[in-house]
């Protein structure tokens, strides 16, 4: 980059022009150590947000994230944050609340876990519908299964089919008789 541009024309062929550097080696190689020292590996937070990952907005589905501004933490809908001047977002949300309280989200997950974990009656109604679920799914894919074999079935038949009438072709045009 600092002394020339490549431009690709062919598989094989490769254009090299030489351009004169704008800033001399010793400052570029100290830019890129101010870039490489402020460069984030990893979260950018040393929080973990309970919800993080799991929460979509109401009003138009899109992720809500975590974002701390002034000391206070809240889910904020990301499609209302960055394109808030866009016109079928802002319908969406048509007045809509977009931002929740990270504090007061996490309590309820957290009061409806804990309830969940002291009396696992509540929890079984959730996991039997979910487990209905499961099942209707197997249930219907097996019916899929069970069609494409049936499918597999015929096609094999047909082959044997087409396969002994050429055997018999092949034959009478020899003058053989089956």
């Amino acid at each position: 980059m600092l002394h020339g541009r490549s431009f690709e024309r062919e598989l094989d062929q490769v254009v090299t022009v030489k351009v004169p550097a704008i800033i001399d080696e010793g400052t570029w190689d100290r830019v890129q150590q101010l870039m490489d020292r402020r460069a984030i590996n990893g979260p950018r937070t040393k929080r973990e947000y309970v919800l993080q990952g799991i929460l979509f907005c109401a009003a138009c589905n899109g992720r809500l994230t975590p974002v701390s501004s002034k000391g206070t933490t809240r889910y904020k809908c990301v499609r209302r944050a960055h394109f808030s001047r866009s016109r079928p977002v802002m319908q969406a949300h048509g007045g809509k609340r977009w931002w929740w309280s990270c504090k007061v989200l996490e309590d309820v997950a957290k009061a409806f876990i804990n309830d969940w974990m002291r009396r696992p009656t509540m929890l079984a109604p959730h996991v039997e519908r979910r487990l209905a679920f499961a099942q209707r799914r197997v249930e219907a894919t097996l019916g899929d299964v069970q069609a494409l074999e049936k499918r597999v079935a015929d096609a094999e038949a047909q082959e044997s089919r087409v396969l002994e009438l050429a055997r018999r072709a092949i034959w009478l045009k020899e003058g053989f008789e089956p």
